[in-house]
């Protein structure tokens, strides 16, 4: 079975946490760790939670989960 790739090389800082990235996935340059975060919440049908810091929360390499 033959795949076709669903991402775009690009060496640059993912657009979520500023972290060391190289892929487009989804149209946004974002390193391996947010990709996944955002995939797993997509295939669970789950709407990402809401700042609780009025639309201020900082997404960044030291507190992603």
């Amino acid at each position: 079975m033959n795949k076709k790739r669903l991402s775009t090389i690009v060496i640059g800082e993912c657009e979520i946490c500023n972290g060391p990235a190289k892929y487009l996935y989804f149209g946004v340059l974002s390193c391996q760790p947010c990709r996944m975060f955002f995939k797993r919440n997509a295939e669970r049908g789950k709407e990402l939670s809401k700042c609780d810091f009025d639309d201020h929360c900082e997404i960044n390499v030291n507190n992603r989960h």
